[in-house]
């Protein structure tokens, strides 16, 4: 019997070229290539992410973490949100955050949770947003992309002393961010179910909340943010009612 080849035969009796087009996976799952390509870029990602894991062993307490340690203890979690917000900055949820850590935890012996909380919400909200843009990836994929962005973010983070081993100016700074890059994956959803989109609102909404709480700076992007989303609910590429754009937005301002 002969077994005739349709993948290279065309009606005519020629012989046809192999397709090189490249096979799509609908399982998004991670393309094949050579697999020492894979080991090399997962070692030097891996050990990015490892040196910033272990600095945090380093971090050590400064005066302004103990000032704060010092005012929690004298007028309760509360009364010293009062006093910051009335005699030093406005800056709410940054200095709720700063004042949670240094009034439940041992400055001088657990200070390096300070930094790893931050490290973790940082691949935690890029992680949600990788998920958000494409929903249809496998987990490996997003945990491999959201520890490849990670790693990208964190080495170019100008003086890592103060931005991520400082409780003072990472919880001042880059938690604010940490909330506005999870407001981003927040408006990205497109939740299907009306609780879905009411769920969806009141997270964005604290999201917004938090974000202008943590730095004052973070006003222009996440302004630009609301313009972004306003236009994209407008044209119909995002699932959100008037009343949910009203809801963010009021927060927001």
């Amino acid at each position: 019997m002969r077994v005739i080849d349709q993948s290279t035969q065309r009606q005519d009796g020629g012989t046809a070229i192999p397709s090189a087009e490249p096979h799509h996976n609908s399982r998004g799952e991670w393309p094949r290539s050579h697999p020492w390509i894979d080991t090399t870029f997962a070692l030097a990602v891996t050990l990015v992410l490892v040196v910033f894991v272990a600095l945090c062993a380093f971090a050590r307490p400064s005066l302004d973490d103990y000032v704060i340690a010092c005012r929690v203890r004298e007028h309760g979690l509360v009364g010293a949100q009062v006093f910051w917000y009335e005699q030093w900055t406005g800056k709410y949820f940054g200095m709720m955050c700063m004042s949670l850590f240094a009034g439940a935890v041992d400055l001088d012996g657990s200070y390096w949770l300070a930094p790893s909380i931050v490290l973790l919400a940082v691949f935690s909200v890029l992680l949600a947003v990788a998920r958000t843009i494409s929903p249809k990836s496998s987990w490996r994929v997003a945990l491999v992309v959201s520890a490849l962005l990670t790693a990208i973010f964190l080495a170019g983070v100008p003086a890592p002393r103060e931005s991520i081993y400082w409780l003072t100016g990472a919880y001042a700074y880059l938690i604010g961010g940490v909330t506005l890059v999870a407001l981003l994956a927040l408006l990205l959803a497109k939740p299907v179910s009306r609780t879905g989109r009411t769920a969806n609102a009141a997270a964005s909404a604290i999201a917004a909340f938090c974000a202008v709480g943590s730095c004052e700076t973070l006003m222009f992007p996440l302004l630009a943010l609301a313009m972004g989303w306003i236009v994209a609910v407008i044209s119909g590429r995002a699932g959100w009612s008037p009343r949910g754009i009203a809801v963010v937005i009021a927060i927001a301002v």
